[in-house]
């Protein structure tokens, strides 16, 4: 009986140091250092070579860099934006530019750059957001009745 006792004894030993030892193993690490951009660079896997010191208004892009994991906020043009902390590792963050973000060229104090904000430190990279192509959206001729056609038509 005695030995029984002893084994289980030995047992739950056994469990409560390997609970430990878990759960030490996956706490996470708040540590880190310095935030660092390296690169501002298009989502598509097959364009990751080509980095790029400038964008346009609701462009998705990828920021690459070190210890961008845990961040709070990210800036472009001194202006919150938003992203999903899903789409953020310690190297990579994936962030829509706002289409109604206010670019250089309509506020010229403002600086050209994304900040990326993390609890142990800021990034800043330098950035132009453009606000994009001019593009035609409707074309509407008016056109005039020929004096020769107008007669005729009467």
């Amino acid at each position: 009986m005695k030995t029984y006792k002893y084994i289980i004894m030995c047992l739950a030993s056994l469990l409560v140091i390997g609970t430990n030892l878990m759960l030490t193993a996956c706490s996470e690490d708040d540590g880190g250092g310095q935030p660092v951009i390296e690169r501002v660079r298009l989502t598509d896997p097959e364009k990751s070579d080509s980095a790029f010191t400038v964008g346009s208004l609701g462009q998705m892009i990828l920021i690459e860099g070190h210890n961008l994991g845990h961040a709070m906020n990210i800036y472009i043009n001194n202006q919150d934006c938003y992203f999903n902390a899903n789409y953020n590792t310690d190297t990579h963050i994936i962030l829509t530019i706002p289409a109604d973000l206010i670019v250089y060229g309509a506020d010229n104090s403002l600086p050209m750059e994304i900040r990326v904000e993390t609890t142990h430190g800021t990034a800043v990279y330098g950035f132009h957001v453009i606000a994009g192509t001019p593009s035609i959206d409707y074309y509407k001729a008016d056109m005039p009745l020929n004096a020769r056609f107008a007669a005729a038509r009467d």
